[in-house]
Parts: structure tokens; C-alpha cells; sequence
């Protein structure tokens, strides 16, 4: 007699936002070779008060179906007939009341055609969160820094089995250690997809902070929470820019050098900050960069000069802002200061901090020759918005 090999497939899908599946075994041994149980579905999340399990049957030689919770509790019981399905409702009190860890078991007992048998197997459904959340977009790596209005997004997604959202809020704390507080600006949103906007200076963070976000789902008394975490990064000065400071070569060339934007503008310009200054037609007379509208330098020596951070550069100018200068007087090479200073952009206030170094001075008989060369980086500073 020819012996029959049988495979019964049994897939659990668990529609959900993690999904996760314990070993499971389905007897091998079914005599039948027309029998067959195709897949077992459910979509269940901490939100929702119950799920809807479904079973479904294909070319069937099984006449009974019986499943049951570890309590005994019967879900469901009745004859079926081929391509057959079947629905079961489990309740949140009855997934609580059997659960292991976050699965809940289901004890399925199956009566076979022409068979004193029954065959028993389980299957089990995983209740799951229904929020999620990531940093930043797939396109672009997340990053913030140390008091720098520059913004980044933290996205979340709120998926569940019909049940009403009523809202998603965000908490952060510094350290697994620390006390969930409400960010400056406290976040709500009744949306099931929505992002929220990180900046380092809206919070007091520093370099190396590990910051934990946490978003909230409620639904009527039930919620669910996801959390993420970021490093804070250093705000370091942007990239320094080449330029050469001329002196004023006739009345209708009078220009200075717009820190903020690191160009050539008008002397008459708000956004003028400096000028060259001298005389051109005797070269043993000074040459100096002057500051205009309220910019002061403060020198760097030693290891500051090399500094990068645009808070340490900011607290190096307030250290020294007492001694500050607006005049930097036949600069020599290697010489670098900081400054702090206020713009209008738009229609808002904003701050700077920039880096002057030298980088060259020429004086000579010829007008056109004499310049004093620098490199300039800056970079915006806020603490205020």
C-alpha cells in the first residue's frame, strides 16, 4: 500500500506594528490527505478591547472544531464543511486572564472524517503596540545639537483594530534615569500619523545627553507608548570662507563685509559689520579692520583658537566681552577672535557666533595691492526661542 505524506499548513498572521511568532508545530499525522487548515489570523493591540480570530479551512476533511483558552473557556464550537471558515471573538479580559507574557494560547481540537480521532494543536496570537515611532526620515539622518535652532522630526503611527484614537502626547527626559516633563512647547495631536519637531535649544541639553521621547496613545481609558532616544551632538562652527578686506578705493566704493552673510555689502548697509581702515596713500599709516553696528571682537590664544563649539565660542566671548575691541589694529597672520552678534532675518531676531582668523595683510605704494585676508565661519545661536 502506497503511504501518503501529509502537510498541513498552518501560518499565524499577526497584522500588527511588531510582529513576532513563538515555535509553533502542527500534527503531521492527519490521516485525511484532503484536510487542511490554512491560516489562523487575528489583528489585536493594547488599544483595543477585543479582536476578531479568524480560521479558515481549505478542502477539508475535518467535521468538528472546538478552541479553547488555558482558563477553559470555550471560544468556539461547531460542525464545518469544506472551504469552511470560522470567527471567534477574544476579549482584552480574556486575552489578561490567559496570557504568556504578550501571547495568549489557542487550544484548537479538530475532528476528522471517517476517524474515531481528534487532533489537538495550538496557536497563538500576540497582542501588540499600537504605536510606533522613528527619528527623523529614511532620506535623512537624524541629528540634533547643543542649543542650535536647527530642527529635526520624530515621527510616529498609531494603528489599531478600528478603535478610536483620542490623542498622541510626547514627553522627554535626559538619562534612563531621569523624570518624563512636558517639552517647552507641550505636544498633542489627535492625528493617527503626525511628527513631532526636536531642536536642541528648546531644551537645555548638552553634548552627549541621551535624550528619551516618549509618545503616548490613548483611547478612552486604554494606552500605549513608544520611546526613542537620540544623542545630543555638538554644534560645531560652520565651514570657514576666504576673504579679502579692501580698502575703500573711491567715494563710490564704499564697502564693507556682512558677517551674517560673509559678502561684500555697502558701509551704509544694517548688515555692514566691518571695514577696512587707513590710508592708502602712506603705508606707515595703520591699517585696522573697525567694527560697525555694535560688533566687538574678543581675541582667542592658545587651545581656543582651535575651539569648534559654538556654545564653548559663545561662552569664550562672554568671558572676554568685558576687554572686547572694535578695532583690530595692523593684524597679524594667525590672529583670531570671536564675535557675538544680533541680525534681523525676516522678521525675527538672531544670533550669531562668529570666527575670524587672519590670514594675510599687505601694505604697499599701490592702492589696489593692500588688503587684509581672513577666513570667517559662522554659525546661528539661540537660546532664546
Amino acid at each position: 500500500m502506497k503511504k501518503i505524506s501529509i502537510f498541513i499548513l498552518a501560518i499565524v498572521s499577526i497584522v500588527a506594528l511588531s510582529s513576532c511568532e513563538k515555535d509553533q508545530k502542527f500534527p503531521e499525522d492527519l490521516p485525511i490527505e484532503t484536510a487542511k487548515v490554512n491560516s489562523v489570523t487575528a489583528y489585536f493591540t493594547n488599544l483595543d478591547a477585543s479582536t476578531t480570530v479568524t480560521t479558515v479551512f481549505t478542502r477539508s476533511a475535518i467535521t468538528n472544531v472546538v478552541v479553547t483558552l488555558n482558563d477553559g473557556t470555550k471560544l468556539y464550537e461547531g460542525n464545518i464543511n469544506d472551504d469552511f471558515t470560522i470567527d471567534y471573538d477574544v476579549t482584552e479580559k480574556q486575552f489578561l486572564n490567559n496570557h504568556d507574557e504578550d501571547y495568549l494560547d489557542l487550544h484548537y481540537e479538530l475532528s476528522i472524517k471517517n476517524t474515531t480521532k481528534t487532533f489537538k494543536f495550538d496557536k497563538w496570537i500576540k497582542r501588540s503596540s499600537a504605536i510606533s515611532s522613528e527619528l527623523g526620515s529614511k532620506l535623512f539622518p537624524f541629528k540634533v545639537y547643543e542649543k542650535s535652532p536647527l530642527v529635526d522630526k520624530i515621527y510616529y503611527k498609531v494603528v489599531t483594530n478600528g478603535t478610536k484614537l483620542d490623542k498622541v502626547t510626547a514627553q522627554f527626559k535626559v538619562g534612563e534615569e531621569g523624570d518624563y516633563k512636558d517639552f517647552t512647547s507641550a505636544f498633542s495631536s489627535t492625528e493617527t500619523k503626525d511628527s513631532l519637531y526636536v531642536k536642541g535649544n528648546d531644551v537645555n541639553w548638552s553634548v552627549g545627553d541621551e535624550v528619551f521621547v516618549k509618545f503616548t496613545a490613548i483611547a478612552g481609558s486604554r494606552t500605549d507608548v513608544s520611546e526613542v532616544s537620540f544623542v545630543v551632538a555638538k554644534n560645531t562652527i560652520a565651514n570657514a570662507t576666504a576673504m579679502d578686506l579692501l580698502p575703500e578705493l573711491s567715494l563710490t566704493d564704499l564697502k564693507g563685509y556682512s558677517l551674517k552673510d560673509k559678502e561684500e555689502v555697502l558701509i551704509t548697509s544694517k548688515a555692514c559689520h566691518i571695514k577696512y581702515t587707513g590710508d592708502i596713500t602712506n603705508v606707515n599709516t595703520p591699517q585696522e579692520i573697525t567694527a560697525l553696528n555694535g560688533i566687538k571682537f574678543v581675541e582667542l590664544t592658545g587651545d581656543s583658537k582651535d575651539e569648534s563649539s559654538v556654545v564653548a565660542l559663545k561662552n569664550l566671548y562672554d568671558a572676554g566681552v568685558a576687554g572686547a575691541i572694535t578695532s583690530i589694529v595692523n593684524p597679524l597672520v594667525g590672529q583670531t577672535y570671536v564675535t557675538y552678534f544680533t541680525d534681523i532675518d525676516g522678521e525675527e531676531n538672531k544670533n550669531y557666533v562668529g570666527v575670524l582668523t587672519i590670514t594675510g595683510r599687505n601694505i604697499s605704494d599701490n592702492p589696489e595691492a593692500n588688503h587684509i585676508a581672513f577666513d570667517y565661519a559662522v554659525s546661528e545661536y539661540n537660546l532664546d526661542r
